[in-house]
């Protein structure tokens, strides 16, 4: 990298600034720009189409969180605006780099002035013609910490943390599910006695699909912000909350669009949810039909060994529950064509009379890759697809006869999934299919690098260290209580945070832990029980989803509050979060919608209709 250079640079008032500034203004009234909405700023020289943009606008929809893009050039000119007032920005990382010392300066003001800054990691690091500043990063007293210390480190202003900590309070402040972070033993403790159904809070460690803590790119940092959420090995910030004046920023000091782009977007979504809701308190869209907590359980049967374990389960009473998602391998074979180990189900009466029974008892039926198991799975590739492709075709084909209609699910044999197979599923109808990658999150529309893998949904596995399923914790000699407390943590952090995720079994391995299974799945019951949560197949919550892509809703400016205002070919089960700590109960002047509160928030739930409006009145 080259040595730094001071660079000075004509602030607000440069010609090239104010040129065309009054046609600007006119075109564009504030209510246009800022209501109620976070800015993405943008380099004035990024392509409207480009990939990043519409990766954290996926994110922002699937949080129901109302962000708006704006090249920096036209959000320095709102900012020059009398009456705009933007509730957040955001500054990021990977395609930000470089920022001018003018909107570095106007920054300070927003937040000096009691705006909402988030700043993520190398977001703004670099003076407009490239170069680090002398010192320290220009956003250093904003974020609280020291860092960008090029002229003293050199390429050592950067690292590779060997691994994050946080306390567990903060980690479920963050909305991120037990599993991506546990004990160092990969527990969580409880306290005993009658309050046990929280967990007391302990310093937890960070974890991916591995049995090794999570390890972050980061800038290495000294000093100590308002309020620190995690930290790295050697006590140095990965997040952060800092009063500066009348306002805050939230700095993230590893990178979010990167990690999203290399499918692992938790944390962009997580924290993106974070600033909109538990700072900024803005309303949002719920994920989840009814607002309400949601488990897709998703049963992966692959052979013929899976059967008696499959009826010993149905004997037990554990399909009773749901509807739940039933994939299955349906050829004869399953580790080589001709060895007779799999289901066999287009010839075996029993099994055929298995999948029948689960069709009667409301579950739904996916394909589980291409006809014969572990061949198929282990042998496909990106660039095998004529060899291949027939295994699947005679799956669907399998499973469609039997079901009666073909199947819109699938999940994919030891977790592989070439991008020929994500084609050749979406050619076909399905709409959603089961994902090793994103692991923690919530349904989302995946990426990888700069392509968005498809229009269908993904349903990321929960994990906890390299546990995925039973018999992963059976390999990995994890104990039953152990894999129950986490399934126990898992179902609790659904019902707390109103959200849906996926959890998976095969039937050998849900045998072994039967007492951990059989406890998960009635925690569930009681959940639906109580009105909080639901079983939902993956098909339902991929058509959900993308009907919710279509409700068009916006928060309107008005005295004393705000007008929520939404309309979508159908509204029936939309809902909306609104916090309590910045408005009082809602009241519906336009359409039909009940009204609750869970937690921190009422909830906004449409019953019927096209239109929807909702005043909100600030406290």
């Amino acid at each position: 990298m080259k040595k730094v250079l001071a660079v000075t640079r004509i602030t607000i008032i440069a010609a090239a600034l104010l040129i065309g500034f009054f046609a600007w203004g006119q075109s564009k009234s504030p209510a246009q720009l800022a209501p109620a909405s976070i800015a993405l700023l943008l380099p004035d020289d990024l392509a409207e189409d480009a990939h990043f943009i519409r990766m954290w606008l996926d994110a922002a929809h699937e949080e129901g969180v109302r962000l708006q893009p704006i090249k920096v050039s036209d959000w320095v000119r709102t900012a020059l605006l009398r009456g705009v007032k933007w509730e957040g920005v955001i500054l990021p990382d990977t395609f930000h780099r470089r920022v001018d010392d003018s909107v570095v300066k106007l920054l300070r003001s927003y937040v000096a002035d009691g705006g909402h800054l988030m700043l993520v990691y190398d977001g703004g690091l670099l003076t407009a013609n490239g170069f680090y500043p002398p010192g320290k990063s220009r956003f250093s007293d904003l974020a609280g910490v020291d860092y960008g210390m090029y002229e003293e480190l050199g390429q050592g202003l950067a690292k590779r943390s060997q691994f994050g900590l946080a306390q567990a309070s903060v980690m479920e402040q963050l909305h991120i599910p037990p599993g991506r972070f546990a004990s160092k033993e990969m527990t969580f403790p409880v306290r005993a006695g009658p309050s046990d159904d929280a967990h007391a809070d302990f310093s937890a460690l960070i974890f991916d699909y591995s049995k090794l803590p999570q390890s972050f790119a980061t800038l290495v940092t000294r000093g100590k912000p308002s309020q620190p959420l995690m930290s790295n090995e050697d006590g140095g910030t990965l997040a952060s909350r800092h009063r500066f004046g009348k306002g805050e920023t939230l700095f993230v000091n590893f990178p979010l669009t990167y990690l999203k782009q290399r499918t692992d977007g938790i944390f962009l979504h997580s924290f993106l949810r974070y600033f909109a809701g538990d700072m900024l308190y803005q309303p949002r869209l719920a994920g989840t039909p009814d607002g309400k907590g949601g488990i897709v359980l998703n049963w992966h049967v692959d052979a013929k060994p899976a059967l008696p374990s499959l009826k010993l389960l149905k004997d037990a009473g554990i399909f009773n529950e749901g509807p739940f998602s039933f994939h299955f391998t349906a050829g004869p074979d399953v580790n080589l064509p001709g060895d007779g180990g799999g289901l066999n189900v287009p010839n075996d009466p029993e099994v055929r009379g298995l999948i029948k029974g689960l069709m009667a008892q409301g579950h739904a039926l996916g394909n589980h890759g291409g006809w014969i198991h572990n061949y198929f799975g282990n042998n496909i590739n990106a660039g095998n697809q004529a060899d291949y492709e027939q295994y699947l075709t005679l799956n669907h084909q399998t499973m469609t006869e039997i079901a009666g209609a073909p199947p819109r699910e699938y999940s994919a044999p030891v977790g592989n999934q070439p991008p020929w197979v994500t084609r050749w599923l979406e050619s076909r109808g399905f709409v959603g299919y089961y994902q090793t990658g994103n692991v923690g999150m919530g349904p989302t529309h995946a990426w990888l690098d700069t392509q968005r893998m498809s229009s269908m949904w993904a349903f990321p596995v929960l994990t906890v260290g390299p546990v995925a399923t039973a018999e992963d914790a059976f390999f990995q000699h994890v104990p039953a209580a152990n894999y129950e407390n986490w399934l126990n943590e898992v179902g609790k952090f659904v019902e707390r945070e109103q959200v849906l995720r996926l959890v998976y079994f095969h039937p050998p391995g849900a045998v072994l832990y039967l007492n951990a299974v059989n406890r998960f799945v009635n925690t569930i019951k009681a959940c639906r029980e109580a009105g909080r949560c639901n079983w939902i197949t993956m098909t339902q919550a991929a058509d959900f989803l993308t009907r919710r892509e279509q409700v068009q809703w916006q928060l309107d400016s008005r005295p004393g509050g705000l007008l929520l205002k939404a309309q979508a070919e159908d509204l029936a089960h939309m809902a909306w979060w609104i916090p309590k700590r910045r408005f009082a109960r809602p009241v519906v002047t336009e359409g039909t919608a009940t009204i609750d509160e869970h937690g921190d928030d009422w909830r906004i739930t449409a019953t019927a209709g096209k239109q929807l409006s909702v005043s909100l009145k600030n406290l």
